[in-house]
């Protein structure tokens, strides 16, 4: 939709910015029936001036294709969240209070082999061999 700015002030649609007097397309989301273009028009700060709008370019599906994804890879790129997702559909236990390290730690720590209830028995001090004094 191609209008024109009556106003005296800038007026911006997304990217697109018409300074005063100036007429141009706007983007295919603000045409007539968006909210904020019916209140500028109302107000006589915005007057269309053609219908046909050129910036309206055809739907692309950008949705990404699922048979192609690879299961992601735990990683301190990822967000706490997905690390998250992944430790848990490893059967690893995850808290609120776990930061995306400790979690990372975790996974790495059980696809190593690792069992974690090992390890807490001998800072216990059990399990620890036929070393140990009684």
């Amino acid at each position: 939709m191609k209008i024109t700015n009556k106003h005296n002030k800038i007026i911006g649609f997304g990217s697109t910015v018409l300074l005063p007097g100036e007429t141009k397309d706007i983007p295919a989301v603000y045409s007539e029936g968006h909210p904020l273009t019916d209140y500028y028009i109302a107000n006589g700060w915005l007057e269309v001036i053609g219908g046909d709008n050129k910036n309206t370019a055809p739907k692309v599906d950008v949705t990404p294709k699922v048979e192609n994804q690879k299961p992601l890879e735990p990683s301190m790129k990822l967000s706490r969240e997905q690390l998250a997702v992944i430790a848990q559909e490893k059967g690893i236990e995850v808290s609120i209070d776990d930061t995306k390290k400790t979690i990372l730690e975790k996974i790495e720590t059980h696809e190593s082999g690792a069992n974690d209830d090992d390890a807490d028995d001998d800072k216990d001090g059990e399990n620890t061999g036929g070393d140990s004094e009684q």
